[in-house]
């Protein structure tokens, strides 16, 4: 009996060549498989002049035809794109699975042919304005994953390309192929979110690239969490020297209502219906603008469809404006010589103001009122803006007086701007130091510089430590030349700058105060606080603030304060209403860690538009997209209150 030997393809002396050849198949194979698969990790769109500013609508989670889902959630998507871009991020169909055939199989509507079908029809409507996110996740996974059948390309045409989630869309200059931005889109960016921080997945994979890094982000934009979020983070780099800025965002979802809860939610994971997601709306969209000179575009997420049409057609009427010869500073004048649009007033409301009670303990406090509770009208119907400016540590070498001398000289300039003074104004151990009296004076005549436009100074630790109350001992040169000892006199921070300081009558307030923002429209709860028990997080610069305000059970239109490197801001749309988070940067070199440790700061400048009708909140990360966005809102409703509004805009038009 012989049995032939087994073949060993890749033994003998053929196995060099054998290895090389199934090498190149595999090489063959990967070819075909780029050929046919039309998922790619990066799209490039070109934009030219006249396609800014543009509109991004980031759109998932719509689920449609799923009964506990909103039946016209898809189709306000489209019809919110208008002439921008759209960007589906996933679960825009409700899929199938035995899995979970109890909480949703058995509520969905149409068989998967026909959604895809129905949907077919709907996204031909954005035909080449469309990007899509998909392969292999969630609802539109489950077709693929269980029968290779892929949804997304049944839905898309052969103009729309398709990434995967996690894939990059990069907008380059059309004239010059400058790339000028990137989003990234996922549709589960994974890890990184907690409770507190839905866009934590977000800010943890732009970390991921280092900054001037090619493949850096300009956004990330993320869905499956059914929340609706934006936000931007800005930290101080310190390889460039510059603040950059990443802006972030969640979609929101059309599934799930108090009416109408999602059933999957309650039945597996408790979610009761007053906090169905739903209910907080979808809407991200991220408007893109000309930058400065030489630089990328600006990147401005919002969160809700209704707000960030009436930020996209100010910026835009703006934009247009600013690049029409001479018009921008027609309108404007417009505006001020109609005579309906006199400079507001700031006068405080007793009855709605509370005074804290004299604090024992500190021996530095004088008979000046202390707010707990400040509540001041302002005398107008058009926004107005309020920034935040503190951290600036007067006293100290690191002090960026040119810095804050042109943010104050912008806000005097203009009447519906505003500020507020608030932490760490001075140097840490200023009571000790026997320069305190001329440290005080010179935060009195820093903050002079737009007195008319300051809504409080806060007392923070440094301004309200016993040892201001105390005489100090101090040597001087004398006339002689020689050393003397000298007695600098006790000195009451607060009561010298309420009674006596150029800055005089100016509320003071607390660590922690409520500030009452009222308008003849429209009125608004900001909620300002130093230190943040210790929430706060450099990882997730607004989880203090959020943590702060869900353990007292605090309801204000904005979050403020903190004392991290990391700064910026975060809307959270939510069942109970919006909420504003503002962490604000400073003017100083180093933050709390003391000299030893001294870090870049970003910038201070943060703050937030106060739009009275229609009632609008939008927070800003830096004081230059402060002023803009504050000037292109305050400019449309003057002329939409003059009812020149539709005038104005054909008008340019025909002039572009």
């Amino acid at each position: 009996m012989e049995i032939p030997k087994r073949k060993d393809f890749l033994r003998g002396p053929d196995a060099e060549k054998n290895a090389a050849r199934v090498k190149e198949y595999i090489r063959e194979r990967q070819t075909v498989l780029l050929a046919l698969n039309p998922y790619k990790s990066e799209v490039t769109i070109s934009l030219f002049p006249e396609d800014l500013p543009l509109k991004v609508n980031h759109v998932g989670d719509t689920h449609d035809v799923h009964d506990s889902a909103d039946p016209d959630g898809l189709d306000d998507a489209i019809a919110q794109t208008g002439d921008g871009l759209m960007i589906t991020q996933g679960n825009i169909i409700e899929g199938q699975s035995n899995k979970f055939m109890n909480t949703n199989t058995i509520k969905i509507a149409l068989g998967l042919n026909d959604q895809v079908a129905n949907a077919r029809v709907k996204l031909g409507r954005v035909r080449g304005q469309w990007v899509g996110v998909g392969k292999n996740f969630c609802h539109e996974g489950w077709a693929d994953k269980v029968a290779g059948y892929d949804p997304l390309r049944d839905i898309a045409d052969e103009t729309t390309p398709l990434i995967y989630s996690g894939g990059q869309i990069i907008f380059k200059d059309g004239l010059t192929t400058e790339d000028l931005g990137r989003i990234e889109a996922y549709h589960n960016a994974g890890s990184g979110r907690t409770q507190q921080s839905p866009e934590g997945s977000t800010r943890a994979r732009s970390r991921e690239v280092p900054v001037g890094h090619p493949d850096r982000p300009t956004m990330v934009a993320d869905a499956h969490m059914h929340r609706l979020v934006a936000g931007q983070d800005v930290i101080r780099n310190p390889i460039i020297r510059k603040d950059v800025t990443t802006s972030l965002g969640e979609v929101g979802t059309a599934k799930g209502s108090r009416d109408n809860p999602d059933e999957f939610l309650v039945g597996r994971v408790a979610v009761p219906p007053r906090n169905q997601p739903g209910d907080a709306g979808r809407g991200l969209v991220s408007i893109w603008r000309r930058g400065e000179e030489g630089e990328k575009l600006n990147c401005y997420p919002v969160a809700d469809y209704d707000r960030a049409n009436l930020l996209y057609d100010a910026m835009k009427l703006w934009d247009n404006a600013s690049g029409t010869a001479g018009t921008l500073e027609d309108l404007v004048g417009m505006i001020q010589d109609d005579g309906r649009f006199p400079a507001p007033e700031v006068t405080l409301e007793p009855d709605k103001s509370i005074i804290a009670p004299q604090e024992v303990a500190s021996k530095s406090e004088g008979s000046a009122p202390l707010y707990k509770t400040v509540a001041q009208h302002i005398s107008t119907t058009l926004p107005v803006s309020v920034q935040f400016i503190g951290n600036t540590r007067i006293g100290s070498n690191s002090f960026d007086r040119k810095g804050l001398g042109e943010v104050l000289e912008d806000i005097n300039k203009d009447d519906w701007a505003f500020y507020v003074a608030t932490r760490r104004l001075v140097n840490q151990g200023t009571a000790k130091r026997g320069d305190r009296d001329e440290v005080l004076a010179d935060l009195a005549d820093t903050l002079d510089q737009a007195d008319s436009s300051l809504l409080g100074i806060m007392l923070t630790d440094d301004l309200r430590h016993n040892d201001w109350s105390k005489d100090l001992i101090v040597k001087e040169e004398g006339d002689d030349g020689k050393m003397h000892k000298v007695t600098k006199e006790r000195l009451l921070p607060g009561d010298w700058l309420y009674y006596e300081s150029p800055v005089a009558g100016t509320p003071l307030l607390q660590p922690e105060t409520v500030m009452r923002v009222d308008t003849p429209e429209a009125d608004f709860t900001l909620y300002v606080r130093d230190k943040l028990s210790h929430f706060t997080s450099l990882i997730n610069p607004a989880h203090g603030l959020t943590r702060v305000a869900e353990v007292w059970g605090i309801a204000a239109d904005a979050l403020v304060g903190g004392h991290t490197e990391q700064v910026g801001w975060r809307t959270w749309m939510r069942p109970t209403g919006q909420l504003e988070v503002v962490v604000p940067g400073g003017f100083a070199e180093f933050v709390e860690k003391g000299i030893g440790s001294r870090v870049d700061y970003p910038a201070g400048g943060q703050g937030i538009v106060l739009v009275p009708e229609p009632r609008a909140v939008y927070s800003f990360a830096s004081h230059q997209d402060g002023k803009d966005m504050h000037k292109a809102l305050w400019v449309q409703e003057g002329l939409r209150q003059m009812g020149k509004l539709d005038e104005v805009r054909e008008d340019i038009a025909k002039k572009k």
